[in-house]
């Protein structure tokens, strides 16, 4: 993960917001200053100030950063791609590599670290989401990066009061899971939601923290190997419970498959 500050000449090269991204996979995300003005910040950001919207997710971004690069139809977009040493058009590199400015402002982006962040934002990054899952019952059952685990009703009002959520829900209930890019926004899909100090302030905290729950689960599952293990078997052995319905695999892919250890073991 980088973060780059977001500058602006005219106001003193002072830090408006952080852009914080993982250049693996293309996750990003913005965080604005607390008390920015937001006649100095650039357009789009303002629009999130104006309404005090700290945190934007991937989507709105990304469409902050398209406004200040090139666009991947311009006429020589091969020569400019080559001369950048870039082999595709990339949406965050041309980005970091013009330092993030345009012609419609004074703004640029500099390179920061993680302990140069106001303490605010480095508050709201605790904050992010690390899993979401939805419960039996509908409910949202949500992992913080602080550890903290939360429940958020699905029948909470306040929770229909906030934008786009009963419309996430409704999605949420269809695809079964709600997705978190770098974890300062739960969405469904490409659509930003809700932020993750939103979530964080409606959730109903629960008296266990990540680690608990990981040491759980890890008690509850086994692999293919840890099956053939305790059952003295080889693996076309398991692979032929499960074809006869005999053991049913939590997950699968090619190479291996997750078996509730209650189900192996004989106690359901």
């Amino acid at each position: 993960m980088k973060i780059y500050s977001i500058r602006d000449k005219t106001v003193g090269d002072c830090d408006l917001a952080y852009f914080i991204v993982n250049e693996r996979n293309g996750d990003c995300c913005i965080e604005l200053c607390e008390g920015v003005d937001e006649w100095n910040l650039p357009f789009i950001l303002d629009y999130y100030a104006r309404k005090g919207e700290l945190s934007i997710g991937r989507q709105h971004t990304l469409e902050f950063i398209r406004q200040r690069i090139i666009p991947p139809d311009r006429q020589n977009i091969g020569s400019i791609l080559k001369d950048n040493g870039l082999e595709e058009y990339d949406e965050i590199k041309l980005f970091i590599l013009s330092d993030g400015r345009c012609a419609q402002d004074e703004c640029y982006i500099k390179r920061a670290s993680y302990d140069s962040l106001p303490d605010a934002i480095k508050s709201r990054m605790e904050h992010y989401v690390e899993s979401v899952c939805i419960s039996e019952s509908g409910d949202y059952l949500v992992s913080f990066r602080n550890g903290v685990v939360g429940i958020i009703d699905k029948d909470n009002k306040k929770l229909f009061e906030e934008r786009h959520y009963a419309r996430m829900m409704a999605y949420a209930q269809k695809l079964g899971a709600a997705v978190s890019g770098l974890g300062n926004y739960i969405s469904i899909g490409e659509q930003d939601c809700i932020s993750s100090n939103q979530a964080y302030g409606l959730c109903r905290k629960l008296e266990v923290n990540t680690s608990d729950l990981q040491r759980l689960a890890l008690q509850s599952i086994m692999s293919t190997q840890d099956v053939m293990d305790a059952l003295g078997c080889t693996r076309q052995n398991v692979n032929d419970l499960v074809k006869r319905g005999k053991l049913t695999p939590i997950e699968a892919n090619n190479r291996n498959m997750i078996f509730s250890k209650a189900e192996v073991m004989g106690r359901v």
